[in-house]
């Protein structure tokens, strides 16, 4: 049963962008430092502005991603990662994070992270390649959203240009 549960376990990480092709011992390995923890609805996880101590796979449940003004911004879903910007990078937290559900996850603290990565040329190779690769997509989903969010507000001038001419057209009387 354990060993099925291991197979599992092993299966879903593999599914996590920044182990894609790490290859099954070395997953093994990042697993076998992590420590399982649940989180209750509404325990916070991290801060915004809080140093960035530790990484967490999501492996059950829904946490939600808030500002600091409380607003939240997102939701986080199952076989997805809180946190490893930070880890890697050493910045503080740019969010904070909640579970909005029950939930499950695997974390990883950065002096075991760092110890591995010192230690397995592969792991840390695999690692921030992917971590390269992830960030990459995130910045051209930023930019495909910043295109888009450009072509609304070129939308929204001319609508307030033919509004303004309107308005002039009404206060010089000719419109009847």
């Amino acid at each position: 049963m354990e060993d099925d549960r291991a197979k599992a376990l092993l299966r879903i990480i593999e599914k996590v962008p920044i182990f894609n092709n790490m290859g099954a011992e070395n997953v093994k390995t990042v697993l076998q430092l992590c420590e399982r923890r649940t989180v209750q609805p509404w325990d916070t996880l991290c801060k915004v502005r809080e140093q960035s101590n530790d990484m967490a796979i999501l492996l059950s449940g829904l946490l939600g991603v808030f500002n600091a003004e409380n607003r939240q911004l997102s939701t986080i879903q199952p076989v997805a990662l809180v946190g490893e910007v930070g880890l890697i990078t050493g910045q503080p937290r740019t969010a904070t994070v909640r579970a909005i559900q029950q939930s499950s996850m695997l974390v990883l603290g950065k002096t075991a992270f760092d110890r591995l990565m010192r230690s397995n040329a592969a792991i840390c190779l695999c690692i921030y390649r992917n971590v390269g690769r992830t960030m990459m997509g995130r910045y051209e989903e930023t930019e495909i959203q910043g295109k888009a969010l450009a072509q609304e507000l070129t939308a929204s001038d001319e609508q307030l240009h033919q509004l303004h001419e309107e308005i002039e057209a009404l206060r010089s009387g000719q419109v009847e």
